[in-house]
């Protein structure tokens, strides 16, 4: 039975994920793990993904696909996870797929009828956030002016917070499989760009 290895730093938790089945298939939901992000998924991801396949008597040999979240997210982690994916997906040759984290909070929403109207909000920095599908940050106030279920990254303690929310692998379980691509290599997707501090001229 192929092995499906679905991972997640984009988000304010960090997320794994082993799905049993074909990428065409059916599947089942093997295991899963996640964290709150800290910035330190550089020291974290790997033994992470290491422990994962232990715990459920897998080897890296085992694994036949795996499945990505490109973000949007914040550059550090994003970043990590990302190369780790691409990175694994090049040393066994196995093809990748990514989602987005809309996609995947739309996926995680138990309410049939939250899936359909709720809005999905991300954390953008300086107390803004994305709103699915669109361009321009704004505010937790502008997001509550709109009296709508929200869900994703906005405070519980927001009266429009949706709590019933499905887990990481049960989300990515949800996907439509058959619409997503095979990528070569995925790009993060970043929700603001790095910053650098370009050296003084002498």
């Amino acid at each position: 039975m192929s092995l499906i290895l679905a991972i997640n730093t984009a988000s304010q938790e960090n997320a794994l994920a082993l799905i049993e089945g074909e990428i065409s298939g059916d599947k089942r939901l093997l295991n899963e793990i996640s964290w709150k992000a800290q910035h330190s998924e550089a020291e974290e991801l790997l033994p992470s993904i290491m422990a994962l396949l232990e715990k459920e008597k897998k080897e890296w040999k085992d694994l036949s696909a795996l499945v990505v979240v490109a973000g949007p997210g914040p550059y550090t982690s994003l970043r990590v996870g990302i190369t780790m994916a691409n990175t694994i997906s090049w040393m066994l040759k196995i093809p990748m797929m990514s989602m987005n984290v809309f996609e995947l909070w739309r996926n995680q929403i138990k309410s049939s009828d939250d899936q359909k109207s709720a809005l999905i909000a991300i954390k953008a920095g300086s107390q803004h956030y994305f709103v699915e599908n669109e361009i321009e940050r704004c505010t937790l106030e502008e997001i509550e002016a709109r009296k709508i279920t929200c869900y994703g990254e906005i405070p519980k303690e927001s009266k429009l917070y949706g709590a019933e929310v499905k887990s990481f692998g049960e989300g990515v379980m949800g996907m439509n499989w058959s619409g997503m691509s095979v990528e070569e290599r995925v790009k993060p997707l970043y929700v603001r760009p790095p910053a650098i501090t370009l050296s003084k001229k002498k």
